[in-house]
């Protein structure tokens, strides 16, 4: 099981800005993600490139997403509540498109992340300040 110490985030709707491009003479699109995500992006292919993970066609994606409790709870609410799910937003399915692009991204998927048929996620509330992301790959 690998564990990466950060506040998992969603992947966002990317967003699109019409420029004019010289070279072909005519407005374009371009798609980009907003600053905050990117940075979120770049840190966390960093961090699982660190972890040296043999790439290979994963198929099977185990993944935990813990996110620090709301400023609002305070005190003995937060140990009522460690560990259990997290039912708000952001949505567990963008924080796993996003996670399984990273794996492919990192180089931890020998084709493509397009191989993984299985998924076992879990959202859930932890006490740290930082959340954090547990996961494991296989082959099954």
């Amino acid at each position: 099981m690998y564990r990466l110490e950060i506040t998992p985030k969603a992947t966002p709707r990317p967003r699109v800005k019409t420029l004019f491009s010289k070279k072909l003479g005519r407005n374009i699109n371009a798609t980009y993600y907003p600053r905050d995500y990117q940075a979120y992006k770049d840190k966390m292919i960093s961090m699982i490139k660190e972890l040296n993970i043999t790439p290979k066609d994963y198929n099977y994606l185990i993944v935990k997403f813990a996110l620090p409790y709301p400023k609002t709870v305070v005190g003995g609410r937060k140990m009522k509540i460690e560990g259990k799910l997290h039912d708000k937003k952001p949505d567990l399915d963008n924080q796993i498109k996003g996670f399984s692009d990273f794996l492919n991204d990192a180089g931890a998927m020998l084709t493509d992340d397009s191989k993984i048929g299985i998924i076992q996620s879990t959202k859930v509330y932890t006490c740290s300040e930082i959340g954090y992301v547990e996961f494991n790959l296989a082959v099954i």
